[in-house]
């Protein structure tokens, strides 16, 4: 019995030396985090996709990357656009200067994508009409008088020249009335079937 226990203690011994040996050792490690963009310039559409997400790449002992995971990580990244936009109005940021928004003191060595350079371009604004979608029937002795009255009769959109050029109106969706017997007032829904990166204001 003695010697089962001395032998369990030694066993207990081996595994804790291995573990500590194994945890001083260099590692490394990725970590993903999600990126939220503020002040983008309503001037500017930004072409393409930006990434929503930066991997935060570590270097350390098994003990200090332990740490790392178990450290309560941001929510998200932020990243200024409009303070990222250089001399010549173009959006170009090395992600490794957001590494400390990553709280501890093992500091990511590498951040992936290195660069978020996408293409800039004006940006533009028009106003356009609402065009009410109708199907109305009236019971008898009723009918409609005059234009449907909207508000508001028009919406702001905006994104670049060459997207705007071929808008020249926004629908509602299709509004479905019976045996109308007197004066309506309601809602409809806008339907924004619009190319990516126009807005409606």
């Amino acid at each position: 019995h003695q010697k089962a226990v001395i032998f369990s203690i030694c066993v207990l011994l081996s595994i804790v030396f291995w573990i500590f040996t194994s945890l001083s050792r260099e590692y490394e490690t990725r970590i993903s985090i999600p990126v939220s963009y503020r002040n983008i310039p309503f001037t500017r559409h930004i072409e393409g996709e930006l990434p929503s997400k930066l991997d935060f790449h570590f270097k350390g002992s098994g003990f200090d990357l332990a740490r790392t995971h178990l450290r309560n990580q941001p929510d998200s990244i932020f990243i200024d656009v409009s303070a990222a936009i250089d001399k010549k109005n173009q959006l170009r940021l090395t992600t490794i200067t957001l590494k400390n928004q990553f709280p501890g003191e093992l500091k990511a060595y590498k951040i992936t994508p290195e660069i978020i350079a996408p293409d800039l371009s004006q940006r533009s604004s028009k106003r356009i009409p609402v065009n009410v979608i109708s199907q109305i029937t009236f019971k008898n002795r009723f009918g409609q008088e005059g234009k449907i009255i909207v508000r508001p009769d028009s919406v702001d959109i905006a994104g670049a020249a060459e997207l705007l050029t071929g808008i020249h109106q926004i629908k509602t969706e299709k509004i479905v009335l019976n045996e109308v017997a007197g004066n309506y007032f309601g809602s409809a829904m806008l339907i924004k079937g619009l190319p990516k990166g126009v807005t409606v204001s």
